[in-house]
């Protein structure tokens, strides 16, 4: 994350702002999921109004080489203050032109949603079974738990520690407040299922978590 050397009179606005913010509609569907999610237009809507009210306003930029596309997600303040937050991923297939505007489409969406502190997805991180190892292994009656294989560090996409902390799973539990073996398990349970741009970001969060953590 990015900053200005200040950035109190930003946080002041952003306070106000969020206290005023509504649940976001959940108006579009997942095909692969059938899950529910508020697309772009629907984040823009719920929020430019009050962000306009309280002096903020966002810009989004777009970035991209090796393969990858990136968004820099910028929240300014009238004040000059500002913070801003960087996420990229793969793109790849036979059309990169179209496969990069979906890309964008999505981490747009992702960044504004996240930089605001609005929740506009409803995460699909461990399907249908989504539960934590420990309750798992009780239902299953195994004494010892899984055993999930470890998650590559090598090469993870650039993505802001902040960003990966604050990706939720469907209990609307942060993944910064998981600890590295209920990440391990989602991490894998993710390469079950069809690649999509929201399983590449997702899995790239985990790895940069686990990334910090190894540094420390």
């Amino acid at each position: 994350m990015n900053k200005s050397e200040s950035i109190a009179s930003l946080s002041k606005a952003l306070v106000i702002a969020q206290s005023q913010f509504k649940h976001v509609p959940m108006n579009s569907t997942n095909p692969f999921y059938k899950s529910k999610y508020a697309d772009l237009g629907a984040v823009i809507e719920s929020s430019k109004a009050i962000l306009k009210d309280n002096g903020l306003a966002v810009s989004q930029l777009v970035e991209g080489e090796s393969g990858q596309v990136g968004i820099t997600t910028i929240l300014i303040h009238e004040s000059g203050e500002f913070i801003s937050s960087t996420v990229s991923i793969p793109v790849e297939g036979n059309n990169i032109a179209q496969e990069s505007g979906k890309a964008i489409t999505y981490l747009r969406r992702y960044g504004l949603a996240s930089i605001l502190g609005m929740y506009a997805d409803e995460d699909t991180d461990a399907h249908k079974e989504e539960r934590s190892i420990t309750d798992e292994a009780k239902k299953l009656g195994a004494v010892e738990k899984k055993k999930n294989p470890p998650v590559p560090l090598d090469n993870v996409p650039q993505m802001s520690l902040d960003l990966a902390q604050s990706v939720m799973t469907s209990k609307m539990k942060k993944y910064g407040d998981c600890d590295n073996e209920e990440l391990r398990w989602m991490f894998n349970s993710i390469l079950e299922r069809e690649p999509t741009e929201e399983t590449a970001l997702k899995k790239t969060a985990i790895q940069t978590i686990l990334l910090s953590r190894q540094a420390k």
